[in-house]
């Protein structure tokens, strides 16, 4: 407060107050008070300004004083940041302690300030020094950083030394952004499952839809960007197609169930980024069936002879066919044409044809065996039948069934050797074979060694042969064997006319007609069983002669690299997959270990990828016998492929300055933002891991 004092009376001694300053004011009585908030932070802490008194005489007189108001400094201001915003960025194999940001915050009324992260740092990745503003990618345990970025809540508090009611706080945010590294192969979710359920209807048309794969990749941009293909043999058509962004697999071709019943695909899935990882998924597609085949007769005609005497009940002669469809599609029932009297009938499920009348009325029984399948397609076949008088006899087989075990790769024109069945039905099982006991060729089993033989009862000896023409590949069709007499003695042999395959049929049926030189001719029939047993006479192919696969460098001992398949059509040891690795001339063979079961490869060393990028290894797969192939001297069956491994970069190279120290001068009165000197620092990484980010720290 103010006081002037007047010595004169009346008017003349009457004050008035004004001050000089827009940051008080002064009231009639001289009271001085604040117009505005004060601030403390001024130069000196202090408010200086004019007062001047003024009576209300005429002419008026003033007096003036010199007033100085001294501020205590109070706590009624927040730490003010440097920026509202840091940004940077961090690659996302970040090591513990790497420098992420400096923030830095003033508080105006002078007190200390101490920081803290509030928010964004869920997964506790990042480290504050509460004191410097230093954030940091946290020592231990190691940091498991995600893209895209990071948005961390910076607080600045400052420690109310100034005197206040409460602390006061401000807040920043700190962007930090990852740089993505490529280091997680795509993945397919769902590849167990695929080929449980996928399948395709047979005699589609090109174009049908069959799968639809996913696979997903953690990675992010380019480096997450998947794509999908399916690998393929010397460029030899699987029979499928896929979308490379969708995964939409369909056909490329009408199949036919009967031909090829299973395909298996090896679908990949490829990221984008420049040195791609590939994810693998082998996938198993059922050709579904349709019915569209009609029963075969596993022979083109069925004839008989019959005494006149025989029973009724009894069944003379199996019928067989069989449907190359599957299911319901290929179960047959059996039935024979209209005749009156019925004399014959037939079993519909097994085929037997049985006598059903007595048969002594009548010389020949001529009818058609109807064979019909689940879906109503039928095929027909002529029966014939002779009566033949109680006195007339047919041929006569010295067995009638004969059993026969040969390897496929039994040469032309070999005779087939006789073998003994470890058991002997009553009757033969359609398309069964029994099972043999095998005999080589230097011992045979009966009189006759290789022949089968039949002799006429009557008057004349001699009986004329036949292979009876099937229908099926089971029953000599096409023509697998043929038949030549032996004048001498009046057998047969039974050779092979054409090279025989284990893994497309397996046993044969033949049926043999012996038919004796008379006016009025009769015939009887053996049934010859050849059992093929499989030798080593397939390659175990590769799904491909070249593979591609990616480890991360620095990835430890033991990591799994890829898999290779190889497939072998023999059967048991002969079609056991074997696999090694070739040693080879570069040495990068010693780098890798193979499953020789399971064909996976596993690193045997730690790579560098500023050393050696990639590496190439031949890979063998070998089944588990001697071959039976000519040339291969006793060795086993082997087929090769290629393997080449990209090493991936990891972020494992800190940047490095081209010198230590920088000297540099400046003039003190150079404008903000000139161009002091330029840095320059190199690191050995590839692009992307090698992008570094400079900061000037004091």
């Amino acid at each position: 407060m103010l006081l002037a004092r007047d010595c004169d009376t009346g008017l003349n001694a009457e004050i008035s107050y004004f001050i000089q300053s827009s940051d008080f004011d002064i009231s009639g009585q001289g009271v001085v008070s604040p117009a505005r908030p004060l601030d403390y932070e001024r130069p000196n802490h202090m408010y200086e300004f004019l007062a001047v008194a003024v009576d209300k005489g005429t002419p008026p007189r003033t007096g003036t004083a010199s007033i100085r108001i001294r501020l205590a400094n109070v706590n009624d201001e927040a730490p003010v940041f440097s920026q509202a915003v840091y940004k940077t960025f961090l690659s996302e194999d970040a090591g513990p302690e790497t420098l992420v940001a400096i923030v830095h915050a003033k508080d105006p009324d002078g007190d200390t300030v101490t920081y803290a992260i509030t928010g964004g740092n869920e997964d506790s990745n990042f480290e504050l020094d509460n004191q410097k503003g230093i954030i940091k990618v946290r020592r231990s345990p190691p940091p498991v950083l995600r893209g895209p970025q990071y948005v961390l809540n910076v607080t600045a508090t400052d420690d109310n030394s100034a005197g206040g009611p409460l602390p006061l706080s401000s807040s920043a945010q700190v962007i930090v952004g990852i740089n993505d590294i490529n280091n997680n192969k795509p993945v397919f979710d769902e590849c167990q499952n695929y080929s449980v359920s996928t399948w395709v209807l047979e005699n589609q048309p090109p174009g049908t839809f069959v799968l639809r794969v996913h696979a997903h990749d953690a990675d992010i941009g380019l480096n997450g960007d998947v794509k999908y293909g399916i690998m393929q043999r010397d460029g030899a058509s699987s029979g499928f197609v896929i979308d490379p962004d969708t995964g939409v697999i369909s056909t490329a071709l009408t199949f036919d169930r009967e031909r090829q019943r299973e395909y298996s695909l090896s679908v990949t899935a490829t990221d984008q980024a420049e040195e791609p990882l590939i994810g693998i998924c082998q996938i198993t597609v059922v050709i579904a069936d349709q019915n569209d085949n009609d029963p075969k007769f596993e022979n083109s005609r069925y004839q008989y002879f019959l005494r006149e005497d025989t029973a009724v009940g009894t069944s003379f002669l199996r019928a067989a066919a069989h449907d190359d469809d599957q299911g319901t599609n290929a179960a047959i029932s059996y039935s024979l044409s209209r005749q009156t009297p019925a004399y014959l009938q037939i079993n519909p499920t097994t085929g037997w044809v049985y006598v059903n009348h007595p048969i002594s009325q009548t010389s020949r029984i001529t009818q058609k065996i109807i064979a019909t399948d689940g879906g109503n397609r039928s095929s027909q076949v002529d029966l014939s039948v002779t009566i033949t008088n109680v006195h007339n006899q047919p041929p006569q087989w010295e067995q009638p069934e004969y059993w026969v075990t040969i390897p496929e790769n039994t040469v032309r024109d070999s005779k087939i050797v006789q073998g003994i069945p470890t058991h002997q039905p009553s009757r033969p099982a359609h398309l069964d074979a029994p099972a043999f006991t095998s005999h080589s060729s230097s011992q045979p089993t009966s009189s006759h060694g290789w022949t089968i033989k039949a002799t006429s009862p009557l008057g004349d000896p001699r009986v004329t042969y036949n292979l009876e023409e099937g229908q099926v590949p089971e029953t000599n069709m096409p023509v697998r064997f043929y038949l030549k007499p032996n004048r001498g003695d009046g057998s047969a042999s039974i050779l092979v006319a054409e090279p025989l395959d284990y893994e497309s049929t397996r046993f044969f049926i033949l049926r043999v007609r012996a038919q004796n030189v008379a006016a009025v001719p009769l015939a009887s029939f053996a049934t010859v069983y050849v059992n093929l047993t499989d030798v080593n006479d397939n390659v175990p192919f590769f799904m491909t002669s070249s593979y591609e696969a990616t480890v991360p460098e620095g990835a430890e001992i033991g990591t799994s690299v890829a898999q290779v398949s190889a497939s072998d059509l023999d059967s048991g040891p002969h079609g056991q997959v074997n696999y090694v690795i070739l040693k080879d001339q570069s040495g990068d063979s010693q780098f890798f270990s193979i499953n020789s079961h399971t064909g996976v490869i596993h690193t045997r060393a730690t790579f560098d990828r500023e050393q050696k990028g990639s590496y190439l290894i031949e890979v063998q797969s070998q089944d588990a016998t001697e071959s039976a192939r000519p040339g291969q001297s006793g060795q086993p069956n082997t087929d090769t492929a290629y393997v080449r491994i990209f090493v991936t970069d990891v972020n494992d190279n800190a940047p490095s300055f081209s010198q230590a120290v920088y000297e540099i001068s400046v003039e003190e009165d150079k404008e903000v933002g000139f161009i002091v000197m330029t840095v320059t620092a190199n690191d050995e990484d590839e692009e992307g891991s090698a992008r570094s980010h400079r900061s000037v720290s004091s």
